[in-house]
Order: structure tokens, then C-alpha cells, then sequence
């Protein structure tokens, strides 16, 4: 019996003993070799000028699957082939063109691919701009497709979506071949040398609706066998529909028949004898004094073209008979104002009342203030050192008109004459501003239009190299200043005429040397954005590093400090101490627990 229980409680001392250091060994495994995890979401991979991939196949072969590649703005003349699950994203359609050569340039063998954000276009021959071979749920959207054979072309392939397109200028611009259950929908499908979209024989259940097709010159659409063109009773935009809408219910009342059995039965579009719709645009000045010129603006839709033109006021009756008037007889009172137009085909349209009422003040001896009116702005768009032509009239009922005043949203004040040139806007979008002052001092309300200068593709032309210094270190509340001296412009007889800072903060400057100072810590992202006399532009991005000052810390002048390497090994340094202590401390009080039950079991 004291054999047995000898041997029992050797047992139980063995085990304890293995399961104390199962313990300590998982507890190290724990501490030094810690589990990784990952994120589903799989990462980006940039390409472009400066990016880590300077082409876009190379990014794909370096994808994992559910990666995102994403093509900056550029033009990519390549053919690519899609066979792993990724995202490729363009910067924007209007900026990102990739162009292929030979068959197809590009050729998608996987499934789950989303593809946007292009301009994709072919080299005059490829059969295909993309080409789709056996696979699903793959999207295709918000891009430009043109100058392929079968632009977008599907073979035995289903459940994929294309959708917020614009497809031309191809031979027939969406192909499908042995696909089945695909959606095509909200693409602007038009000029195709062929069809606009052709099914196969073999091709069924696939939903087309909310398309707009038009000009495609053999026919808009070709249906050999099964398919739906409409969709929750909304069809497509046929530009060839040839038929009435009665019940004002924005459908078709027959169907759009398109081969044999298919058919669009809610065709969208305009319709045959529309009534012409009447919309007020303006009416300025309101209120206005008595006797003052009052201009109203006014405009006319419809399917032929507009002849006729009323303006009615509840008090005075029909007072013009033309599209834009300009008025002075409107009597005092509070005016109801309503427009209407006539079309070719003697249809009067509803009438249209202004947004509010119209008020006619008597005049008084106080004075009045003076309206401003923008008369003309030529041309609104316009390349960046190309002469633009302002004209603007002011006037005054109760003295005489002064001061005139032009701005730029972008530029600031450009002139003060009523009419005058101007060729060095900068590039970009401006809102240009315009107001008048009278002979008592009191200003206009300012009037506004938009003009878009663009940047001057002269032959030649390099655009500048923006070197934005930094990365830049500083302190709260203490200036630092941001260098451009190493942006240069290597075209002969040209130089930088600006430099433009953002700073991250919400704040931006000016000039080849900017000081900035920040109020909060963080690491804000800045970008210098440099232009040329071509009105060619070139922007770089650095940050800056700022923290609290502690101490006696008086700042720096925002300098760069210590190295990033420098940096991270300090903070290694103490950051590594303290857990490198607890471990030690670990292993000691697991030593001392083995050391204390050995000997409270053998006594």
C-alpha cells in the first residue's frame, strides 16, 4: 500500500513538474515569437510617375489576391492581363489613359475583378479594348472605352456588371458571346461603327436598362436570343424612338422593338410632339425702385425649337415678348411674375412662376443702390496665357456709377475698369467676381460667372520639377520655414512664376520661402505646387513633424532633426528595456516557484 501511494504521488510530482514547464515554455513563446495577424482586406499598390511600380502589369504580377492596384494619373501604353481577384482603380477617366496594342488590351481570366476609373482605349486593330473570358462577378464602371473592335467583349461569362460607362467610337461597342445573366445599365453607348450593344444566340437573361444609346450606325442594339431591356419599369434612352408619350408619365407608350421577340417595353427618351417646358433663370435687380430697368432671363426646352416668348406680371399683364428682356415699366407693388414659351408646333407650355415675388419700391429721397451686370466674358475657357475679354456695365438710378471692381477667386482683384483684357490668369477654375459703386459710396451686390484657364500644351513645353525640401521638424507655436530654392523649370527662356503652399493644417502660403507656424502637434502633410510661364504645373509632397515643446525647449527653425534612423533606434532603446525586465523577472520567479516545491515535497 505505501508502494502504491509512493507511486501515485510521484505521479502527481511528475506531472506538475511537466505541467510547470509547459508553462514556461509556451510563456516564452508567447513573449519572443508573438502571433502575426493580417488583414483581410489586402493592400495598395500605386503606380506612376514616382511610385513604386512604373507599369501597370508589373503592379498586378506583384498583387496578392484582394489587393488594390491603383494607377495615378498618366498615359500607360500597354496590354494587361487580369488572372488574380484585384482592384484596379484609375485616378480618374479623365486624367488615366491606358492604351493596348495587338488583341486585346485588357484580357481578364479571374473572377471578382473590379476595373474603374479609365480612359481605355486600343491601338485602331485590337479586337477588343477588354476582354472577358470565363469569368464572374467581375465589374467594369466609371471608365472610357473606345476604338476597339468588340469594345467590351464577353465570352462564357456571367453574373459580371457593366455599369457608368462611356463606350464609342468602336466597331460594335458591347459584345456578349455564351454569357449569360450579366447586367448592363446606366452607359453612354454611341457613334459605334456597328452596334451598340449585340447579343449572341447564345447569350441569355442578361438585364440591359437605364442605357443611353445613341448614333451607333448599323443599329442601337442587336438581340438574337433571350434578355431583358428594361428593368422596374425603366427601359433604355434610344435616340432613334419614334413615338408619343401621352400620359406625361416620362415612358414610351408603345415599346422600342429591338429583333424578333426583344423588346424595350418602358423606353426612356425624348418623345414626338413633347409640349415645350418654360424655366425662370433670373430676375434681377429685386426688389427694384420705380422706373429702374429690371432684366429677366428666361429659357424654353422642347423636341423641334422654341418661336415664341411671354412674360406676364399679375399686376401690369404680358409686358415682354422676348426670351431675355430688360424692363422699366413695372408699376409699384409686389409682382407675381410667369413665364411661358411656345414650340414650332404651336404647343404653348405650362406657365413658370418665379421663385419669389417681385418687388417695386416707389423711389425715395435716400439713395439707392447701384446694380452691377457681368455683359460679357470671352471666351470662358481658355489656355493659360491666352487673352481673355471682361465687360461689365453698372448702373445707377439715383446718381452715377464711379468705381468699378473685377476679382478672382484665385487671382484676387484683376482690374477696375469696366472693360479690359487679361492674359496671365492662372490655371484652374476661377469664379470671377464683379461690382460697382455709385457716386454716394454704397457698392453693388456682386455678381459672379466661372471661367476655366487651362494649362498651355505648347510643343515642347517641360513642365517645372517642384523639390518642396523637408521632411521639416518643428515645434508648436514656433515658425518654421518651408524652402522651394531647389524647384527649377529646364526649358530654356522659361522659369517658375509661382509657388503655392498647402500645409496641412488647413492653411496655405506663397513663395519659393514660406514661413508656417503650427498650433497643434501632429504630422501634417505638405505639398508644394509649382507653375511655369506655359501655365504648366508640377506638385510635391514632404511632411511636417510637429510635437509639444518639454522643458527648456525653445523650438528650431524647422530644420530637419536627427535621422529616421537615429529616431527609431532611440525609441527602440526605451522601449526594449522594460519588457526585456519583466521577461528576466519571469524566468527568475518561475525558477524560484520550481526550487520552493521541490523542496516542500521532499521534507
Amino acid at each position: 500500500m505505501i508502494e502504491i501511494n509512493t507511486i501515485r504521488m510521484a505521479r502527481i510530482r511528475n506531472t506538475i513538474l511537466a505541467l510547470i514547464m509547459g508553462i514556461m515554455f509556451l510563456s516564452v513563446f508567447t513573449v519572443f515569437l508573438p502571433v502575426e495577424t493580417c488583414d483581410a482586406a489586402g493592400d495598395t499598390l500605386h503606380v506612376g510617375s514616382g511610385q513604386t511600380y512604373s507599369t501597370i502589369q508589373a503592379a498586378i504580377n506583384g498583387a496578392n489576391e484582394s489587393d488594390t492596384v491603383y494607377v495615378h494619373s498618366g498615359t500607360y501604353n500597354e496590354n494587361i492581363v487580369i488572372n488574380k481577384t484585384i482592384t484596379l482603380t484609375g485616378e480618374g477617366s479623365e486624367s488615366t489613359s491606358m492604351q493596348g496594342g495587338g488583341d486585346y488590351s485588357i484580357t481578364v481570366t479571374a473572377s471578382n475583378v473590379v476595373i474603374s476609373g479609365f480612359t481605355i482605349k486600343s491601338d485602331g486593330g485590337s479586337f477588343a479594348c477588354v476582354y472577358l473570358n470565363s469569368v464572374t462577378n467581375c465589374e467594369i464602371s466609371n471608365s472610357i472605352i473606345k476604338n476597339g473592335g468588340n469594345c467590351v467583349h464577353l465570352v462564357g461569362s456571367n453574373s459580371n456588371i457593366i455599369k457608368d460607362n462611356t463606350i464609342e467610337d468602336n466597331n460594335v461597342g458591347v459584345y456578349l458571346s455564351n454569357s449569360d445573366s450579366n447586367t448592363i445599365k446606366n452607359n453612354y453607348i454611341q457613334n459605334n461603327n456597328a452596334y451598340g450593344v449585340s447579343l449572341s444566340s447564345s447569350s441569355n437573361n442578361n438585364g440591359i436598362y437605364l442605357n443611353h444609346l445613341s448614333d451607333n450606325m448599323l443599329s442601337n442594339a442587336r438581340d438574337l436570343s433571350s434578355n431583358s431591356w428594361d428593368y422596374n419599369n425603366q427601359g433604355n434612352y434610344w435616340n432613334d424612338y419614334n413615338d408619343y408619350d401621352d400620359n406625361d408619365d416620362d415612358i414610351g407608350d408603345s415599346p422600342y422593338v429591338i429583333d424578333g421577340n426583344s423588346q424595350d417595353n418602358y423606353p426612356l427618351g425624348i418623345f414626338l410632339n413633347q409640349e415645350p417646358v418654360a424655366s425662370i433663370i433670373s430676375i434681377t435687380p429685386n426688389p427694384a425702385t420705380e422706373g429702374q430697368t429690371v432684366s429677366f432671363n428666361g429659357h424654353g426646352t422642347d423636341d423641334g425649337s422654341i418661336i415664341n416668348w411671354e412674360w406676364i406680371s399679375n399686376l401690369d399683364g404680358k409686358f415682354a415678348s422676348q426670351e431675355d428682356p430688360s424692363y422699366s415699366g413695372l408699376s409699384v407693388g409686389i409682382h407675381t411674375i410667369s413665364f411661358r414659351v411656345q414650340d414650332d408646333a404651336s404647343n404653348w407650355s405650362a406657365f413658370a412662376y418665379a421663385d419669389s415675388t417681385l418687388v417695386i419700391e416707389a423711389q425715395s429721397s435716400q439713395n439707392q443702390k447701384p446694380t452691377a451686370t457681368i455683359v460679357t466674358i470671352s471666351p470662358t475657357a481658355a489656355t493659360y496665357g491666352e487673352s481673355v475679354y471682361f465687360h461689365g456695365l453698372g448702373q445707377d438710378t439715383d446718381g452715377t456709377v464711379e468705381t468699378f471692381s473685377w476679382r478672382s477667386s484665385k487671382d484676387g482683384v484683376i482690374s477696375s475698369e469696366s472693360t479690359f483684357s487679361k492674359s496671365d490668369l492662372s490655371v484652374g477654375t476661377h469664379t470671377i467676381y464683379f461690382k460697382v459703386q455709385d457716386n454716394d459710396g454704397e457698392w453693388s451686390s456682386e455678381q459672379s460667372a466661372s471661367i476655366e484657364i487651362i494649362e498651355d500644351s505648347s510643343p515642347g513645353n517641360q513642365p517645372p520639377v517642384a523639390d518642396a525640401g523637408g521632411p521639416y521638424t518643428g515645434y508648436t507655436n514656433v515658425s518654421i520655414t518651408f524652402d522651394a530654392s531647389g524647384s527649377y523649370d529646364s526649358d530654356i527662356d522659361d522659369s517658375i512664376s509661382s509657388y503655392e503652399w498647402t500645409f496641412g493644417d488647413g492653411c496655405n502660403g506663397n513663395g519659393e520661402s514660406h514661413g508656417h507656424t503650427y498650433t497643434s502637434e501632429g504630422n501634417f502633410i505638405v505639398t508644394l505646387t509649382v507653375t511655369d510661364s506655359h501655365g504648366s504645373q508640377t506638385s510635391e509632397t514632404t511632411y511636417a513633424y510637429i510635437t509639444v515643446a518639454t522643458g527648456g525647449g525653445n523650438g528650431n527653425d524647422g530644420n530637419t532633426s536627427g535621422s529616421d534612423e537615429e529616431n527609431g533606434k532611440n525609441d527602440e532603446d526605451e522601449e526594449g528595456l522594460p519588457w526585456f525586465i519583466i521577461i528576466i523577472a519571469v524566468m527568475v520567479g518561475m525558477v524560484l516557484l520550481i526550487v520552493i516545491l521541490f523542496k516542500a515535497w521532499y521534507l
